[in-house]
């Protein structure tokens, strides 16, 4: 099974950082190895051979809680992403009518925002997992390097996520403001003398492009933002490159977090591009009020499912972090049980 990227973290080590040996009474001293050690009793020496097959047991029973944690939250992770998939879907099929105003369009820029804000969480993650990788704190950086091109393709998916749903709002259409109806006259604020009152196609269509106009400009300068900040990073991160003073290591990070940006910088043109293309409208069926309605609580259901498993997922993400950090401690502090038991035989048995 595809491991996503929240698991991957685990066995990237990515939010590892060397912990030290446990305290525990079974451990040798810090300030005493073998060669220094006065001979154990034949009991101390039993408890500390002991501890090994105890300790070993221990991280058997940890690493089987650590998979259990793998597994639910793959499967969190595969519920959300088909959920919002299934919200995404529904939204593009429709838009509104004369008779549901504006609560198709209120409701896409609901979704578009809460995706927003999931890649505004992904990337809190993301620069965390970069920051530890810089400061060499990552027990992986290969894994964890991984892990950083994971959360790129989250980011990029729901950005085209929103791009395609914003693509599906009405474009303007050439309505004749005013209409004759045949009647006499008005002055109510839609009326104008000589029985012309204002097109009805026309108000629905001015409501709709208003929504239109609004999140367009917001997707538009995002994508336009995103593009100017990242070719601000490939232009810092370069000039470290070339500076000529960085190790091998910092190099091949380096290098990495170019491409990287180079590769994002393409899709967001390309993302830019789409959203800038008027020719082709999309193609959408026109409800009614009562079908928005419906249409609208089952993307409110939608998305309080997935608020809750993406809130559950994370909580079970940081308890996965730090099980991880126990688990990175205990073989650690095993491996040393098992050097200093090696060395004590050697010396006393």
């Amino acid at each position: 099974m595809k491991k996503t990227i929240l698991t991957i973290a685990l066995v990237s080590g990515a939010y590892l950082t060397n912990p030290a040996l446990a305290e525990d009474p079974t451990a040798p001293r810090e300030d005493a190895g073998p060669a220094a050690t006065a001979e154990l009793t034949e009991e101390e020496y039993q408890t500390r051979k002991l501890s090994i097959p105890v300790m070993e047991s221990r991280i058997s029973d940890r690493t089987a809680r650590i998979d259990l944690l793998i597994g639910e939250i793959e499967k969190l992770d595969a519920r959300i992403e088909e959920r919002v998939g299934k919200v995404v879907e529904n939204l593009e099929k429709y838009k509104d009518s004369q008779d549901s105003k504006i609560r198709v369009a209120e409701t896409k820029q609901d979704v578009m925002q809460a995706l927003g804000d999931s890649i505004d969480r992904y990337n809190k993650t993301r620069t965390e997992v970069m920051n530890n990788i810089a400061a060499g704190k990552s027990a992986d950086d290969e894994k964890a390097e991984e892990l950083v091109d994971s959360f790129d393709e989250k980011i990029d998916k729901r950005i085209s996520q929103i791009v395609d749903l914003s693509k599906t709002f009405t474009d303007h259409k050439d309505y004749k403001k005013y209409v004759n109806d045949g009647g006499g006259y008005g002055y109510g604020r839609w009326y104008r003398n000589g029985g012309e009152k204002v097109n009805e196609k026309w108000k629905q269509n001015r409501r709709e492009t208003t929504q239109t106009d609004k999140q367009r400009k917001e997707v538009i300068d995002a994508l336009t933002n995103s593009i100017s900040e990242l070719e601000r990073d490939i232009k810092a991160v370069q000039a470290k490159l070339d500076a000529g003073s960085l190790s091998d290591a910092q190099k091949g990070f380096y290098q990495q977090d170019v491409e990287r940006n180079e590769k994002a910088l393409a899709e967001r043109k390309a993302q830019l591009a789409k959203m800038m293309d008027f020719s082709n409208e999309a193609s959408t069926v026109a409800i009614g009020r009562r079908q928005a309605h419906e249409l609208q609580l089952m993307i409110r259901e939608l998305m309080t499912d997935i608020r809750q498993d993406s809130d559950d997922m994370y909580r079970k993400f940081d308890d996965l972090k730090r099980r991880a950090n126990e688990l990175a401690g205990m073989k650690e502090n095993l491996e040393a049980r098992k050097k200093w038991l090696a060395e004590y035989e050697s010396k006393h048995k």
